[in-house]
């Protein structure tokens, strides 16, 4: 009966409002409801959803230990070992004026600021940022970001990747409590250079970003559904978590929208 109502509305709605002359008003509501689903929501961290996020799924005494990959000059670091004071905090960053930065909060508040990117290969590499603004956020080593998405002539630094499989070996670690990757369209092979990580079960909690970068590493949304498996996705919204449920089922739309958006991740 449900099922019923609902085709019929549908059907109803197309007779009635698939004019011309109401495109422009149905593209406004299609980018505010956009904003009502956790999307496009960059204007600060409360209305991203992850200073909600870090008071209730981060926070906390116990000595959590915690990667910051693409940590940019530190602001997450930092609310980081606000609330999880104790924390073992291990924040990478490739870009040199960033890591400049990074390394002055990181002194600071007592984490460790690593000069390396994190890919899935160890190696060198390229990023690039405007060449007019040498500490952007959106650096990246893709160089269309900056070139196609932003119309920006780019420079270029020559850096260094590691991956989280090579890292945890090198430093022994036996579990990581929350990983956060914001590497401007990089995330997926930040991913795939931590399958062994990622198979041992270790890493409990992923929270990475989702936007238009991911247009020009040529990732869909699907390709983190299949490299998870074991966890469970969730879209972040100014007051919670939303569940991402199963790809199939008419729900690609919902998902395979490269604007920005925070997903979390946590283990079955």
């Amino acid at each position: 009966m449900r099922f019923s109502v609902m085709k019929w509305l549908k059907r109803t709605y197309q007779f009635l409002f698939t004019r011309k002359s109401l495109f422009n008003f149905h593209l406004a509501l299609f980018h505010l409801s956009l904003r009502g689903m956790g999307i496009l929501n960059y204007e600060s961290k409360v209305d991203s959803g992850e200073d909600f996020f870090i008071k209730n799924y981060v926070k906390g005494k116990e000595k959590k230990v915690i990667f910051d990959v693409g940590a940019n000059n530190g602001s997450y670091s930092r609310e980081i070992k606000t609330e999880a004071p104790n924390s073992i905090l291990y924040s990478f960053e490739p870009h040199p004026v960033h890591f400049n930065t990074l390394s002055k909060v990181a002194k600071e508040l007592n984490f460790q600021a690593i000069n390396v990117g994190c890919g899935d290969q160890k190696g060198k590499a390229k990023i690039y940022d405007y060449r007019d603004q040498d500490s952007s956020g959106h650096a990246s080593l893709y160089k269309n970001v900056i070139e196609v998405l932003h119309y920006s002539s780019s420079r270029e630094y020559e850096i260094e990747i590691t991956t989280i499989d090579d890292f945890v070996k090198e430093h022994n670690i036996k579990e990581i409590d929350f990983l956060k990757i914001d590497t401007e369209g990089h995330e997926l092979a930040v991913l795939k250079g931590a399958r062994e990580t990622l198979n041992s079960g270790i890493i409990k909690m992923i929270q990475f970003e989702f936007n238009d970068m991911n247009i020009v590493s040529r990732t869909f949304f699907r390709d983190f559904q299949e490299i998870l498996k074991g966890y469970s996705l969730h879209r972040m919204m100014r007051d919670g978590l939303i569940p991402m449920k199963a790809y199939l089922g008419g729900r690609q739309i919902h998902y395979e929208l490269f604007a920005y958006q925070n997903i979390v991740a946590i283990r079955d």
